[in-house]
C-alpha cells in the first residue's frame, strides 16, 4: 500500500483532457495554455502554475471563451 507522500503524488498526476489533447506534464500544458493565449491575443502571465486544479481552471476560462 502506497505512503502518504506517494499518494500525494499521485493525486498530482491528474490528467485532464482539454480539446482532445491530453495533458500529462506541467510543461506541456504551458506550451498548450501559452499558444491559446497568443492566439487570441491575449497577455500571458507567466507565472509558475501551482497545480493541475489551477491549470485546469484556467485551460477551461479559455475554451469557454472561444466558444
Amino acid at each position: 500500500m502506497p505512503g502518504p507522500a506517494e499518494g500525494a503524488c499521485q493525486a498530482q498526476q491528474k490528467v485532464y483532457i482539454l480539446a482532445g489533447i491530453s495533458i500529462d506534464s506541467l510543461c506541456a500544458t504551458r506550451m498548450l495554455l501559452m499558444n491559446l493565449f497568443q492566439q487570441q491575443h491575449l497577455q500571458y502571465d507567466l507565472r509558475p502554475i501551482a497545480n493541475y486544479d489551477d491549470l485546469y481552471s484556467q485551460c477551461t476560462a479559455i475554451m469557454e471563451n472561444r466558444e
